[in-house]
């Protein structure tokens, strides 16, 4: 997968999945990872809640990519530091999970 893949997969479901409905103001921004899986992708967007990053870590094949992660984070919270640690580790969860 090229990051210009990555970066239209990653719009896609945002807009057919979890934030159909919101509007992305932004072209994705992809970076590269130095984790697997290789790529994190933002796409500035809004809500009626306010402006805020769809973020995307994936992976893999274009055909059947590997999701990580989706989510939404607050533009205000979107700092350096945040997509340093988003581009050199992986989310770890608890035991239980």
């Amino acid at each position: 997968m090229t990051a210009s893949q990555a970066g239209t997969l990653c719009a896609k479901e945002h807009r057919t999945g979890q934030s159909a409905g919101d509007t992305q103001i932004g072209q994705p921004t992809v970076y590269e990872r130095s984790v697997s899986p290789h790529w994190y992708v933002t796409i500035l967007a809004e809500n009626e809640f306010g402006q805020y990053y769809q973020e995307c870590v994936l992976g893999g094949p274009e055909s059947t990519p590997e999701w990580s992660l989706t989510q939404g984070t607050p533009k205000d919270q979107m700092t350096k530091a945040h997509i340093q640690q988003m581009r050199t580790q992986n989310e770890e969860f608890d035991a239980d999970h």
